[in-house]
């Protein structure tokens, strides 16, 4: 690691954004300890002057999470901006789901749906239920639910076999409390599919969750709490106390044979 950090100081010296960038994740990462963590954020701002589109990227997370730095989500939207406008994939997902969090309010660039349409014609699934999120929430669009349908189902053909891509459609489509974004049969339908074909999904938690929460949409209740039983089983070998209370909530409202509901998305 000694060896490592006086390449990158040397790439430095000699104007590398990359190796100030690299540098900068690594002291911010404590990988040359506690005490020289600082040293990581003037070699980002340095990187990010120079217009590189990761460290902005990295900056953006930091100021989101309040890692470092003061949390400031207006300096976050900027950085995830900035590095969206230099087309950094990264940064165009991130940034969507910066706009869905619920827990701040926060202008979006008109580019946004630009940006991640980019990404969708790329074939990227994610960018496809970020887009479908976005109208489904009239987030940075107008509220369009059967268009969000659309997008969720665009991004279950391009991607059938991801997990995470699936299992967040039906996510929303099976619990959400707005009837024009609801779908509880394709819910179901998507979620047989994956948890009867892949084994690995058929053991976490999560996904055990959402098969749970599409089966009690569509009033199957005592398979509900079968299949929520079992993510139980899974998630107490994971030793989460907050996974535990939020599965054994659920597991109590399929019991009274009552489907789960939430703001979408």
């Amino acid at each position: 690691m000694e060896q490592v950090l006086d390449n990158y100081v040397h790439a430095v010296a000699l104007g590398s954004l990359d190796a100030a960038y690299a540098l900068g994740v690594l002291y911010l990462s404590d990988h040359y300890g506690e005490d020289n963590v600082a040293s990581g954020l003037p070699l980002l701002q340095q990187a990010v002057t120079g217009g590189h589109p990761g460290a902005a990227l990295f900056l953006g997370h930091l100021h989101y999470q309040g890692r470092e730095v003061e949390k400031d989500i207006e300096k976050a939207a900027s950085y995830y901006v900035q590095s969206a406008a230099a087309a950094n994939p990264a940064a165009r997902i991130a940034y969507g789901r910066f706009l869905l969090d619920r827990t701040h309010q926060v202008d979006h660039d008109e580019r946004t749906l630009v940006w991640l349409k980019e990404l969708a014609d790329r074939d990227s699934a994610e960018a496809m239920v970020l887009i479908g999120n976005l109208h489904g929430r009239g987030v940075a669009t107008a509220q369009r639910p059967r268009r969000a349908v659309r997008w969720f189902e665009r991004a279950v053909r391009q991607a059938p076999d991801d997990a995470n891509i699936v299992n967040e459609v039906a996510w929303v489509l099976a619990v959400t409390d707005q009837p024009g974004l609801k779908r509880a049969a394709l819910a179901l339908e998507l979620m047989d599919a994956l948890m009867t074909g892949n084994a690995q999904a058929n053991q976490t938690p999560a996904y055990l969750d959402t098969w749970a929460a599409a089966l009690a949409a569509n009033g199957q209740f005592d398979r509900a709490v079968a299949v929520q039983q079992q993510a139980l089983d899974e998630a107490r070998k994971l030793n989460d106390p907050a996974l535990l209370e939020e599965l054994e909530g659920h597991l109590t409202e399929f019991e009274a044979r009552r489907p789960l509901s939430e703001p979408a998305p």
